[in-house]
């Protein structure tokens, strides 16, 4: 499990004092959440079974997990946007809600009205296991004790930074530091510069594509 006591290990090694578990679970998650809604950089396919008649379906994170670990990363994520659609292996393409009027005629859309509710058209005429695939952007949930792996893995040091900037920014404690919090916030805006241009230019050649969890 990615458990945030290995964010931690990254982080109080840099501080002058040793805040309590729930300052440093408090600032990690924050991190976490700042860096996954600016970066865009944890995506996710999910599947959706299709249902005859039925137009709008809600995306909810169900990747196979192989353990109890995954299973607890896959439980501490919310799904905040849609990269990609595709119906019964068929691409579809993004559209306005306010086009909503002009879709009656319209053959392989979708719209985006909540980050993880969406509408498909045409709307099917059968229904089909796994029939519906997208690709989510997803963030870990305010409540989550664990992270998921890909940001153990790959942005560990990111989200630590992000953690530093909120804790060195607390006054009169004995790991306050003005300077060092402005010095990680601006570190930290820069990863996460980094982290979507990186993340957008790895799914450009796949188009509105659903992509596999790397």
């Amino acid at each position: 499990m990615a458990a945030l006591d290995e964010i931690y290990e990254l982080i109080l090694p840099q501080l002058a004092g040793a805040p309590p578990d729930p300052a440093l679970r408090w600032a990690v998650v924050r991190a976490a959440r700042r860096f996954c809604q600016e970066s865009r950089a944890l995506r996710m396919p999910v599947t959706v079974d299709l249902v005859a008649g039925t137009a709008a379906y809600r995306l909810v994170p169900n990747w196979p997990v192989s353990d109890v670990d995954a299973a607890a990363e896959r439980e501490a994520v919310d799904v905040i946007g849609v990269q990609a659609v595709e119906v019964d292996g068929r691409p579809y393409t993004p559209r306005l809600p306010q086009t909503f009027s002009q879709l009656g005629s319209a053959c392989g859309v979708f719209v985006i009205y909540e980050p993880d509710e969406i509408e498909i058209f045409p709307t099917p005429s059968e229904s089909k296991a796994d029939g519906l695939a997208a690709t989510v952007v997803l963030v870990p949930k305010i409540s989550a004790t664990t992270l998921d792996r890909k940001l153990r893995v790959q942005y560990a040091d990111q989200v630590s930074t992000g953690a530093l900037a909120l804790l060195k920014a607390m006054p009169n404690e004995a790991w306050s530091d003005p300077k060092g919090a402005a010095d990680s916030e601006a570190s930290f805006r820069a990863d996460i510069g980094i982290a979507r241009a990186r993340s957008d230019m790895q799914a450009l050649p796949h188009g509105f594509h659903v992509r596999a969890y790397p």
